[in-house]
């Protein structure tokens, strides 16, 4: 959120949401993006109506917040302008993050939320199982080393690790989930 923005925690910003529909902006690094989706997955579990408004990435988003020309942000290109003290932080969209301790997640207001970003490396079908094990074991120690860890934090990430077949499983959920918020809320990708 912008500095001025009256809203101090997620809990405000969907008081004003049930009191003015469709008046609160908030905006995105595009249609489909992550952002937009954790978005939509509000809106469905609230009942709210927000307005999307997509830019073509990250930092034009937050120089439209900072102008105030928008209500509010979801994307992590907000995170060094949170650290220089031009933007609030109200909500993460996954659990608290060591960066921002004090930041409270969507689903600690919002019950059933559960939405994060992640990242994960994808071979070709057919790629043998004791290569995919050894670059698993090797992407778990580099995510394990001190300055990654730090490196990670200073962007406002965390890194987990899991084994092949729980990401396999976890690609199969989010696909799943994101293919209902889009077949809930109508969105059309252009």
């Amino acid at each position: 959120m912008n500095p001025k923005s009256p809203s101090n925690s997620f809990e405000d910003i969907l008081k004003r949401a049930q009191a003015q529909p469709g008046k609160l902006t908030y905006g995105t690094s595009g249609i489909g993006s992550p952002s937009h989706m954790a978005m939509e997955l509000v809106q469905s579990i609230t009942k709210t109506e927000l307005v999307h408004v997509p830019f073509k990435g990250g930092a034009q988003a937050v120089t439209a917040l900072i102008g105030e020309q928008i209500d509010m942000l979801v994307d992590g290109a907000a995170f060094g302008q949170i650290k220089g003290g031009r933007l609030k932080p109200i909500a993460v969209t996954g659990p608290r993050l060591p960066a921002l301790p004090d930041t409270p997640g969507i689903g600690e207001t919002v019950r059933g939320f559960e939405f994060t970003n992640w990242w994960g490396f994808l071979a070709p079908v057919g790629t043998p199982v004791e290569a995919i094990n050894r670059l698993n074991d090797e992407f778990k120690q580099i995510a394990a080393l001190p300055d990654i860890r730090e490196r990670l934090s200073g962007l406002g990430l965390a890194a987990r690790t899991s084994t092949p077949q729980q990401f396999v499983d976890h690609l199969q959920i989010e696909t799943e989930k994101i293919g209902r918020i889009v077949k809930a809320a109508n969105i059309k990708f252009e």
